[in-house]
């Protein structure tokens, strides 16, 4: 008798090329380090894009929160950077101040392998262009009403709080402990996205930089999809969700979740990523 096929989320995808990280929130108490950790440990990518929110900020300005787990992060990518991964950050909202002029030039002096910009342009095997950026620069709340964003940061941490008291008492195995505070959060941030056309917005903004699609942190709702032949995706976060984007070394760029149960995995092959037609048609 036949064995059945192979379990396909339980197959291994080829060697990461690109990896990309978003939100981590690094001073915020509710960020999930421990995951990160181990989900960094045994990869060696290429090009590490950090895309916006590695630091909290807001959250540092209000009170000190560093536990080790942070130090050891950014000893991970600094570890990274000597064996020769290319980092390349886009600042988000949470961590505004590196976008100042003065710090390129200082890693450049430092001859770190890290270039800060606000956005990039990534060529992917597949010969698709995506504009790697955070994203609040279009969300209009936060350019506008910083101050409404900054008040449900403070509401979505108490959120969290409570949630992680709950999970204590029952959680189920592959569960995030945020699990339901991102279910709430996914709901906001897609009628937000819906009412401020941003997907609509960046992807306008993509194409007239020669793009075929764009990748972006900030709204915290991991997602990879076509859409016209347009390709759209979000990494995510570590505090929720706990996912993130990678290119693999065969071209198919997958949507890597920490907790499965959470978030639905997905995946396009090298083939189905090749461009249809020239970026910037319409």
């Amino acid at each position: 008798m036949a064995s059945p096929p192979p379990d396909a989320s339980n197959v291994a995808p080829p060697p990461i090329r690109t990896l990309f990280l978003s939100d981590l929130h690094l001073g915020c108490r509710h960020a999930q380090l421990g995951p990160l950790l181990e989900f960094l440990h045994p990869l060696r990518p290429r090009e590490l894009y950090l895309v916006g929110d590695i630091f909290d900020g807001w959250e540092l300005r209000r009170r000190r929160c560093w536990p080790r787990e942070c130090s050891l992060v950014m000893e991970r990518f600094a570890n990274l950077a000597r064996q020769g991964t290319r980092i390349r950050y886009t600042p988000g909202n949470h961590d505004a101040f590196l976008r100042q002029p003065f710090i390129p030039p200082l890693l450049r002096a430092a001859d770190a392998n890290v270039e800060i910009a606000d956005e990039f342009i990534h060529a992917t095997l597949s010969g698709r262009r995506l504009l790697v950026l955070h994203g609040d620069q279009f969300d209009p709340i936060e350019q506008e009403h910083q101050w409404v964003s900054q008040i449900s940061a403070r509401l979505h941490n108490v959120l969290l709080g409570t949630n992680r008291l709950v999970t204590k008492l029952w959680r189920a195995d592959g569960v995030s402990p945020h699990a339901w505070c991102g279910r709430v959060k996914r709901r906001v941030k897609r009628r937000l996205c819906l009412r401020a056309h941003i997907w609509e917005r960046l992807e306008h903004y993509a194409r007239q930089r020669g793009c075929d699609g764009v990748l972006f942190g900030h709204i915290h709702s991991p997602t990879l999809t076509m859409h016209d032949g347009f390709l759209r995706a979000n990494t995510g976060d570590w505090v929720e969700h706990c996912s993130a984007i990678a290119e693999c070394a065969d071209g198919s760029l997958h949507l890597m979740p920490y907790y499965a149960a959470d978030v639905e995995a997905r995946a396009f092959s090298r083939r189905e990523l090749a461009p249809t037609a020239a970026p910037g048609a319409a």
